[in-house]
C-alpha cells in the first residue's frame, strides 16, 4: 500500500496502491499528520498567534519521526503562524519521513498569515519547507506552504509547492500535492507556485486563481500535473511557453494510463458574457 498523505500525496508506485486522500486546511492548518501503516510517527500541529511581530531565529519543526525498518514513512504535521509581522532568519519545516527502502510520507502544511496593513515577508529571510520524504523511488509529494501579506484578503495569498532538489528525482515523478479533496478550501483567488520536483494530483474538479512556475523548474527538476480524470480550471490566460511545448519543464501527464489528458481550462478573470 502507499505511504500516508496529508498536504502531499504519500509515496506510491501504482494506482492500485491505495493512495491516501489529502486532507485539512491549506490556509489555516491545525490537523496533525498521519502515521505510517506499520508504526511511523507523524508530525504534530503547532499554532502560534500574536498581535505584534514574531521574530523567528531558531527552528520550528513538525516533522515526521524516524521511520522504523521496513515501514511506510509518516507525513509531516502542521505549523500555523498568524502575526502582525514576521521577521528573522529561522527555519520552519513539516517534512514527511523517508522509509528505509521506499514509499515515503507526504509533506505537511505550513501557513503564515500577516495581519498588519502593509506587512509583507521581506523581513523574514529564513526558510519554510514541507517536503515529502525523499528517496530515489516512490517519494512523497510536497506539502503546502501558504503566505498571506497584511494587505491580502483571506485565501488570496500564495501557496508554494516544492520538494526542492533534495536527492534524486523520484522514480515515476510521483512528487505530487493533492487538490480537489472533500472539504478543501476555496482556491479561486489563490496563486499556486510550482517549484522543483513539485506537482499537482487532482482528487476532484478544482478551480484556482493562478499558477506560476519558479526558477527551480528545469528539465532536471520538472513540475508535474496529474489530472486523474478531473478538470483543473485556472482564472488566468494561458501562460507562455505553452505547456505542450516539449522544451518546457512543465509536464502534463496521466502517469497511470500513459496517456496525455488535456483537462485544463484557462479562464481569464473578469471575462463577461452578455446574453440578449
Amino acid at each position: 500500500s502507499a505511504a500516508p498523505s496529508y498536504g502531499g500525496v504519500g509515496g506510491h508506485r501504482y494506482a492500485g496502491d491505495g493512495i491516501g486522500v489529502c486532507y485539512g486546511s491549506i490556509f489555516s492548518p491545525t490537523n496533525c499528520g498521519s502515521g505510517g501503516p506499520q508504526g511511523g510517527a507523524a508530525g504534530g500541529a503547532i499554532v502560534l498567534t500574536a498581535a505584534g511581530t514574531v521574530t523567528l531565529n531558531g527552528s520550528v519543526t513538525a516533522n515526521a519521526a524516524t521511520t522504523p525498518p521496513d515501514c511506510r514513512g509518516a507525513t509531516g504535521g502542521a505549523v500555523f503562524i498568524t502575526a502582525g509581522k514576521l521577521a528573522g532568519s529561522g527555519t520552519v519545516t513539516a517534512h514527511g519521513q523517508p522509509a528505509n527502502n521506499a514509499y515515503t510520507g507526504g509533506g505537511g502544511r505550513l501557513s503564515f498569515i500577516l495581519t498588519e496593513p502593509g506587512a509583507d515577508f521581506t523581513a523574514f529571510s529564513g526558510t519554510a519547507v514541507a517536503s515529502g520524504g525523499r528517496l530515489t523511488v516512490y517519494g512523497g509529494g510536497a506539502g503546502t506552504v501558504y503566505y498571506q501579506t497584511g494587505d491580502q484578503a483571506y485565501r488570496h495569498g500564495t501557496i508554494k509547492l516544492s520538494n526542492g532538489t533534495l536527492g534524486t528525482l523520484c522514480q515515476g515523478n510521483y512528487d505530487l500535492t493533492g487538490f480537489g479533496y472533500a472539504g478543501q478550501d476555496d482556491l479561486r483567488r489563490a496563486t499556486i507556485e510550482l517549484g522543483a520536483n513539485a506537482g499537482i494530483y487532482l482528487f476532484g474538479d478544482t478551480t484556482v486563481g493562478r499558477i506560476v512556475f519558479t526558477g527551480e523548474n528545469s528539465s532536471t527538476y520538472p513540475a508535474n500535473i496529474n489530472f486523474n480524470g478531473y478538470t483543473l480550471r485556472v482564472n488566468q490566460s494561458k501562460p507562455k511557453p505553452a505547456w505542450t511545448d516539449p522544451s518546457s519543464p512543465v509536464k502534463i501527464d496521466n502517469y497511470y494510463s500513459g496517456t496525455y489528458i488535456d483537462n485544463i481550462i484557462w479562464q481569464k478573470a473578469g471575462t463577461m458574457i452578455f446574453l440578449r
